[in-house]
């Protein structure tokens, strides 16, 4: 059985666009979990708020990089460790651009890559995911003026992928925000991008 961590924040938690958890059958870890049975156990680790490295005084405890290490040794041995984090680094507060973002992005794949967390002690395989997009006209203050970067996020991460040769997956063109708070995803939204990521994972050969 091959074993895959999925590090995220709150789309990987299933926060719903109503506010809401939606139920573990529901949430894209869930479809993927159903969609691997028998082959790969799906780990999820996600947690609303998380940032790639950033610390924010006034939600502690959210910085990625800083709970990677842990992460990654509690999950061990480990075959995949999936990376879908950034919206949370677009606060309007954090003023990053989006090679910013890509940067702490990047210290995450470094970390998991320099592990030692794979099968023997080994590296484990990553696979890289540009978050959802969101919609700046619904996504409130928090995100107010903070539409381009979000769009530019994507071209970012796939350059960090090809710089350490690890796999990439542009979730904005897959899923869009749900009706509600212009940030997160409804089932229908979770359940394809839990099918186009076991659609990856088997394409690398990752899948088991």
């Amino acid at each position: 059985m091959r074993r895959i961590l999925c590090f995220g924040d709150s789309h990987t938690w299933g926060t719903g666009p109503d506010g809401r958890r939606l139920p573990r059958s529901l949430r894209w870890t869930g479809v993927l979990g159903r969609a691997l049975a028998g082959r790969a156990e799906v780990i999820e680790d996600g947690v609303p708020g998380r940032t790639t490295a950033l610390s924010d005084p006034e939600i502690p405890g959210r910085n990625g990089l800083a709970s990677l290490p842990g992460a990654l040794r509690r999950a061990a041995p480990l075959h995949v460790v999936l990376f879908m984090l950034g919206t949370n680094d677009l606060h309007a507060w954090f003023q990053r651009s989006a090679r910013q973002i890509a940067d702490g992005m990047e210290a995450l794949v470094r970390c998991a890559l320099h592990s030692g967390m794979g099968p023997r002690g080994g590296s484990p395989e990553v696979l890289l995911m540009a978050p959802p997009p969101i919609d700046e006209r619904r996504a409130g203050r928090w995100f107010r003026g903070r539409g381009q970067v979000a769009r530019a996020l994507a071209p970012a991460y796939e350059a960090v992928a090809r710089r350490w040769g690890v796999a990439f997956l542009d979730v904005t063109e897959l899923v869009a925000p749900g009706a509600g708070d212009g940030v997160h995803m409804d089932a229908e939204a979770h359940r394809r991008l839990g099918l186009a990521v076991r659609e990856t994972l088997e394409r690398q050969g990752w899948a088991g």
